[in-house]
């Protein structure tokens, strides 16, 4: 699901909060998905993702 239906003004719909960790190949190594436009991964997440995504070409 791409989108939040009716959760916008007016009732519209918005785009679903998304975040992606994407190597230098083009690889997408990490992704976080939400229902709630208010919720992020935390910068803490993003780091813990990163530590454990192995370097392209290893």
């Amino acid at each position: 699901m791409c989108c939040i239906a009716g959760a916008g003004p007016k009732g519209a719909d918005i785009a679903r909060p998304a975040e992606f960790l994407i190597d230098s190949s083009r690889i997408v190594r990490w992704v976080k998905l939400t229902e709630n436009i208010a919720v992020r991964a935390r910068p803490e997440q993003v780091l813990t993702a990163l530590n454990q995504i192995e370097p392209a070409g290893r």
